[in-house]
């Protein structure tokens, strides 16, 4: 019986709106070649800062696996949930399931491999699933924040395993091509601005782009609250204000603010409980964080009661689509976000 694989990917990332500079558009190509070409590339390690599309990238090559019907077993996994499922597997006496599922693919995917670092155990069991996936004539790509030389921590065996095929930098991206990413956020929002209004706001990149989108995200929520029209004066302004530099909101704040909100209390969004009041409140709260904090889903999952990734997501996208049809729900998220950020 064939294994099931499921890959959780955002499916509107593609190689198409993977937007860089010239010196990072061969990466496309080296990841199809190692797609396509049997003997040539078993592994390849993409490193650079965050914000550079490296998540981005893996998520293209699920949904180009599945898009063009290419007969490959393809899973993503970040590290992290890679972890988790191990220690589940252990627990559960299950780790030979554990193996197969992770070591029967034809191109496995894996995210963030820093995290791996003094998780002497796990280590060790990503050790064998690679060793095994090269021998069997498969391949793999892992993403990194930095050379796999230089990520303290990580067995020796492992770096040799990483530097066996390509290693390639992503490279940071130019003005240009930041503003082309502001662009292209504004156009799936349906959203207008002049030019010399996103070069303004490019201004406000000091360290990642992922800052950046932070800010970006801040000026468009602020215009939609205060129903104003975005200037360079109206952003100015907001920033005179420290609200788009402000300190970062945690998740912590978040629940509290929500629960209060509702009458309920911050345990209350984290517990089991399926009441249909706790259950749109936990929603809510989800929603806001994905929208106002930079954690990952899995971190987010983490936050709420150790629930998966997948869950946040649902809760995310469920929210997103009561805004637009319950006029309630509308009211209490733009209540929440404005008193969370200004």
């Amino acid at each position: 019986m064939d294994i099931n694989y499921h890959s959780n990917v955002n499916k509107k990332n593609s190689f198409s709106n993977f937007i860089t500079d010239k010196s990072n558009e061969y990466i496309i190509k080296i990841i199809k070649i190692i797609i396509f070409k049997k003997n040539i590339y078993n592994t390849l390690f993409l490193y650079g800062k965050t914000g550079l599309g490296k998540t981005h990238l893996l998520h293209s090559i699920v949904n180009y696996v599945k898009l063009n019907k290419i007969n490959l077993k393809v899973i993503y996994v970040h590290s992290e949930k890679f972890v988790e499922n191990m220690v589940r597997s252990l627990k559960n006496n299950s780790i030979e399931k554990f193996k197969k599922y992770y070591r029967k693919v034809d191109l496995l995917l894996i995210d963030d491999i820093q995290f791996f670092q003094n998780k002497i155990r796990s280590q060790e069991e990503l050790l064998h699933t690679i060793i095994y996936i090269l021998e069997n004539k498969k391949k793999i790509i892992i993403t990194a924040n930095k050379h796999p030389n230089i990520i303290n921590n990580i067995e020796e065996r492992l770096k040799s395993r990483f530097n066996w095929g390509m290693v390639i930098c992503i490279k940071n991206i130019k003005k240009k091509t930041i503003v082309n990413i502001i662009k292209n956020k504004l156009k799936n929002k349906n959203i207008k601005l002049k030019k010399k209004v996103i070069d303004h706001i490019y201004k406000y990149k000091k360290f990642s782009i992922k800052e950046l989108e932070s800010v970006l995200n801040k000026i468009l929520t602020i215009s939609y609250l205060k129903k104003k029209k975005i200037t360079i004066n109206f952003i100015k302004k907001i920033n005179k204000e420290n609200i788009l530099y402000k300190k970062k909101i945690s998740i912590e704040k978040i629940k509290q603010t929500v629960a209060n909100y509702y009458n309920l209390s911050p345990i209350d969004l984290t517990s089991k409980y399926k009441y249909k009041s706790i259950t749109m409140a936990r929603h809510i709260a989800i929603a806001i964080s994905k929208k106002l904090t930079n954690k990952s889903l899995i971190e987010i999952g983490k936050s709420f009661g150790g629930r998966d990734h997948t869950t946040i997501l649902y809760s995310y996208r469920k929210i997103n689509y009561l805004r637009k049809k319950n006029k309630d729900i509308q009211i209490d998220f733009r209540y929440l976000i404005q008193t969370l950020i200004v």
